[in-house]
């Protein structure tokens, strides 16, 4: 299934994100990297398995993986359905004070509880790219239309 805009972009921040040295592709130090901040513990994906499922995923065998590689791969990874509902759900988590917005502290501790780590200015660039307003906050109608819903 295609990827949405919204989806496509963030998958390109993730792999502009891991590929540290900024070469353009990632290798399998930084894919391991991206794969432990994404919360996949080594208990349940070893690293072996990482190295298994990055040659899958090498298919020019160039020994990284470059970002069209890594959208095939979030092309085709199971996804959750979403729909409003669920992310007025989602939603609802993030507005951790209840205020019916969400702002940039919100937004980082909300995402590392996902175990993705952002800087103050990145989850300040998040809010500022979805905010209409210009309130500095996203409220729930501006969430949804980060995901076109």
């Amino acid at each position: 299934m295609p990827l949405t805009p919204a989806e496509r972009q963030n998958c390109e921040a993730c792999f502009r994100k891991f590929d540290k040295n900024g070469d353009g592709t990632l290798s399998i130090q930084e894919m391991v990297q991206l794969i432990r901040a994404l919360g996949w513990s080594p208990q349940k994906f070893p690293d072996s398995a990482i190295c298994d499922w990055f040659l899958e995923v090498d298919k020019n065998k160039s020994r990284s993986v470059d970002l069209q590689e890594f959208l095939t791969v979030c092309e085709n990874r199971p996804r959750t359905e979403v729909n409003e509902a669920n992310l007025r759900r989602t939603f609802k988590e993030f507005d951790q004070d209840g205020s019916g917005t969400i702002s940039a502290a919100e937004l980082k501790q909300a995402l590392s509880k996902c175990n993705i780590k952002i800087s103050d200015a990145d989850a300040k660039s998040m809010i500022q790219q979805a905010d209409k307003s210009g309130d500095g906050q996203i409220d729930v109608e501006e969430f949804l239309a980060v995901f076109q819903v």
